[in-house]
């Protein structure tokens, strides 16, 4: 019974090991297919020559991951909504503040039916980007927040643009209001 369970274990392993190895190859063909330049000026301004738009893309994420690597990294788990996980109790206000938008779910119902397949060729090539550079540092990578998605970019984007208008002094007040502890407001503003 145990050789079963083992050679039914060694099995899983050496198929899912096959699996990772062809995804990894493919998405390697997929990288290499992109054609853009990144060229830093004087001052170390990328500029990004591509092309296709989609190139494009790759070459921008890739570059703004070479300037803001950190910021994108750590961001990860806040659009995700899983931030507690990674930044203990201080990132569950955010969390809960994800799910309570349906941040998530607005994504899961509407990106197929809202963005055109031109917009998530887009998304698509820059997560590239953003994956190829993960990639090629692991040392500065959490693994276990990777791959980056088209999906995670757009809740970046809905998030970020709430807090450009001012939502977290919103959710502030209203934590003013309650008498509750204000760590909720320093990580927003943080984030």
């Amino acid at each position: 019974m145990k050789i079963k369970h083992l050679v039914l274990f060694s099995l899983i392993l050496l198929i899912s090991g096959c699996v990772i190895q062809e995804n990894s190859i493919l998405k390697w063909e997929k990288v290499k297919s992109y054609d853009v330049v990144i060229e830093r000026d004087y001052l170390g301004v990328p500029h990004i020559i591509g092309k296709t738009d989609e190139d494009a893309a790759f070459g921008f994420a890739y570059a703004q991951a070479e300037d803001n690597w950190k910021l994108i990294h750590d961001s990860i788990p806040f659009y995700r909504g899983t931030s507690a996980a990674i930044n203990g109790i201080e990132g569950a206000t955010t969390d809960y503040l994800i799910h309570w938008l349906e941040i998530w779910e607005t994504i899961e119902s509407l990106y197929e039916l809202e963005l055109s397949d031109e917009t998530k060729s887009y998304l698509d090539a820059f997560v590239d980007g953003l994956n190829f550079y993960a990639m090629k540092h692991p040392e500065v990578t959490n693994e276990d927040l990777f791959p980056i998605t088209p999906q995670d970019i757009v809740a970046g984007y809905m998030v970020r643009h709430l807090l450009f208008y001012g939502f977290e002094s919103y959710v502030s007040e209203l934590f003013e209001e309650s008498g509750r502890d204000q760590s909720a407001k320093v990580h927003l503003i943080k984030s």
